[in-house]
């Protein structure tokens, strides 16, 4: 999951990528998966920024080097909302000890 958006992407296979992950585009370009921008939702593609490599010798991130956003779909993947875990208590809002005060 990727901690800072709440969403999970996952390949062709099932199997979840996470940000620093190559990712191979439908032309067969590998990419490092920056970070995940947007689910898939009814009448919408998700999204992801990824940093397309021209050399296949260094597939590490570069902060100097352009990233761009591009539909989940570019790179046969699925962009979704995670899930809460199971088993948790439901998150009290702050607030709500205070109404039940008056």
């Amino acid at each position: 999951m990727s901690a800072t958006t709440g969403l999970r992407a996952f390949d062709d296979n099932g199997k979840e990528v996470h940000p620093g992950d190559i990712i191979t585009s439908f032309r067969g370009e590998s990419a490092v998966l920056v970070r995940l921008s947007r689910p898939r939702s009814e009448g919408k593609s998700g999204k992801v920024v990824a940093q397309f490599k021209h050399s296949q010798e260094n597939l590490e991130f570069n902060p100097r080097q352009a990233q761009g956003e591009y539909y989940d779909s570019v790179f046969n993947l699925t962009v979704v909302e995670a899930e809460p875990p199971t088993g948790t208590n439901e998150m009290v809002s702050s607030a709500e000890p205070f109404m039940r005060l008056t």
